[in-house]
């Protein structure tokens, strides 16, 4: 498939591309409509040009409203400072298999690990690019995500968010995401930087030397997939597990081909039903909502201008005229009347009742984004409010938003971590690793998100708990073996883990277990100690001689 040949499974791609395009047309409808609403500044178009420059020109046409751009603003920032802050450590590794996972070794190898990844995130444009996919995510309901070594920097990954509205995605039996095509579109030089002008079709190359044709685009498919001739045998292409396909596709010729050993895209999806493939947005859910709010606005506004600028009443002049009711207008009457004098016309309007509805619309489309649980975890620190009073406003919404925390992490955070991980240990970023390791998979690890979002999810579920021991605590004075119905190691661990407690702070069952034999020791030496001394005094208040060989006797 090397080379610019239009072969039959260049063609195949490409059907099965506008087949993929076709099935997704309604909802591709739906995003331009609702990126009108929630994203105005983000383009919905596919091409460029002129379409763009007429989509700008009017893009805050009938927006009266800024609530559900302030919601996917807010959300979006939300995700991104309670899941994953540059700022500190928001996910640890720990081995699947409990029998090895407290080994110090293997705690300190995936510590290092760890450590290494978020290194080389940080490095990276990841905060850059994570940002701009969780705004997709929250205003578009999919967003795509692209992590792969730099193609110009040796050691460093470079990461990249694309509109889902120039995606196309397919899924595999169980309904995960396997394939992902991508238009884009390129100039002539852009072409010949990305591909080569050797690997150029002819039209291309003849437009590349044209000045006149400098300006003018192409458009290229880019294609992965599941790689169906797969032999890990082989050092090219045929090597990896997931195909990687350039096609210029006005022509169906493919200009370049590669491969990945993982699945380089990652497809977050919102909310969604078992019989679709892509994910709703709040916004999607609420729209009617904020069509609505945006005309309640309207109507308030003008109900307002009229109150501030009203119209005003005029002697006729003998003209005919239509009465006109907008704010500063001008109407005429009968100059013949007597008391002609010039006055507003007050229209009797009420923008304060149309303000309540504005606010219920408004309300609704917050609690849709989940602004007030962000507000709420972002007062944590609020001196005014206990972290009880925090959690009880967070715990109910905090329910309704675990499913989409389960799905972003499975869908976009955790392959994204495992294939970052993947990179650097062969390229050789990693130390050696121990023999348990060795002994078993490499991959076979666990990902801890450490965030303040997962972390009041974990805490959540361990607030029950608490909630008992504290109500037994009334008992444990009269009836202290209620306690031993308790098992305070799980507990403990419990806590720990709520509260993201790092694994390389807390101690092994190993070592607790050798903390608490030596403390036991401790204990006995002291009382025998105790013991021995309580003897000796009592000898000293003795008048009678102790019996020979007798425990007193050795003390003499």
């Amino acid at each position: 498939m090397a080379g610019n040949k239009k072969d039959n499974y260049a063609c195949g791609l490409v059907s099965r591309y506008e087949s993929l395009e076709n099935e997704r047309a309604n909802w591709k409808a739906h995003w331009e409509e609702l990126t009108h609403y929630v994203m105005p500044k983000h383009s919905p178009v596919y091409k460029g040009g002129q379409e763009r420059r007429d989509r700008e020109n009017g893009r805050y046409d009938d927006i009266y409203d800024a609530t559900a751009q302030e919601g996917v603003s807010t959300s979006a920032s939300g995700f991104f400072t309670f899941i994953c802050p540059p700022s500190e450590p928001w996910f640890d590794f720990i081995h699947s298999d409990k029998t090895i996972r407290e080994n110090s070794s293997v705690k300190e190898w995936l510590n290092l690990c760890a450590e290494r990844v978020r290194e080389i995130l940080i490095d990276s444009n990841f905060y850059q690019q994570i940002h701009e996919a969780l705004i997709d995510y929250r205003g578009l309901g999919t967003s795509v995500f692209l992590s792969e070594l730099h193609p110009e920097k040796p050691g460093k990954l470079t990461f990249k968010s694309f509109s889902i509205t120039n995606c196309v995605v397919d899924v595999n039996a169980e309904g995960l995401v396997d394939t992902v095509f991508r238009s884009v579109y390129y100039t002539a030089r852009q072409s010949a930087q990305k591909f080569g002008e050797d690997n150029l079709p002819d039209k291309i190359k003849k437009d590349l030397k044209n000045p006149k044709k400098s300006s003018e685009t192409y458009e290229f498919l880019h294609y992965v997939g599941k790689n169906e001739d797969f032999d890990e045998t082989r050092g090219d292409a045929v090597g990896k597990k997931y195909s990687s396909i350039w096609i210029y596709k006005k022509d169906k010729e493919i200009v370049k081909t590669g491969g990945y050993e993982e699945m380089p895209f990652h497809v977050a999806r919102a909310e969604k039903n078992s019989k679709e493939i892509y994910g709703e947005a709040p916004g999607g859910i609420v729209l009617p909502t904020i069509k609505l709010v945006n005309k309640q606005q309207k109507t308030a506004l003008k109900g307002a201008q009229k109150i501030v600028d009203p119209p005003t009443l005029l002697p006729n002049d003998g003209s005919i005229s239509s009465w006109r009711n907008s704010p500063g207008a001008l109407n005429y009457w009968n100059s013949a009347n007597p008391e002609s004098k010039p006055i507003p016309w007050t229209s009797g309007a009420r923008p304060d009742i149309g303000m309540d509805f504005v606010k219920e619309s408004q309300q609704t489309i917050k609690e849709a984004y989940s602004t007030d649980l962000f507000n709420a975890l972002a007062m944590s620190g609020n001196s005014r409010m206990t972290a009880t009073e925090v959690m009880e406003r967070v715990d109910e919404k905090l329910t309704l938003l675990a499913p989409l925390l389960g799905r972003l992490q499975t869908e976009l955070f955790s392959p994204m971590i495992k294939r970052v991980f993947n990179i650097l240990l062969r390229e050789g970023e990693f130390p050696e690793p121990p023999v348990e390791i060795f002994e078993n998979d490499l991959e076979l690890f666990d990902i801890v998100y450490l965030g303040k979002l997962a972390q009041a999810l974990r805490q959540s579920h361990i607030r029950g708990f608490l909630g008992s021991v504290q109500a037994l605590s009334m008992f444990i004075e009269s009836k202290p073996e209620i306690l031993d119905k308790i098992n305070f190691d799980a507990l403990t661990e419990e806590v720990l883990e709520a509260n993201s407690v790092p694994s390389r702070i807390k101690n092994s069952s190993k070592t607790v277990k050798e903390i608490r034999k030596a403390r036991a020791e401790a204990m006995q030496q002291q009382a025998q100690m105790q013991q021995a001394e309580s003897a000796s005094e009592a000898y000293k208040n003795t008048t009678k001689a102790p019996e020979k060989g007798s425990p007193l006797d050795a003390l003499k």
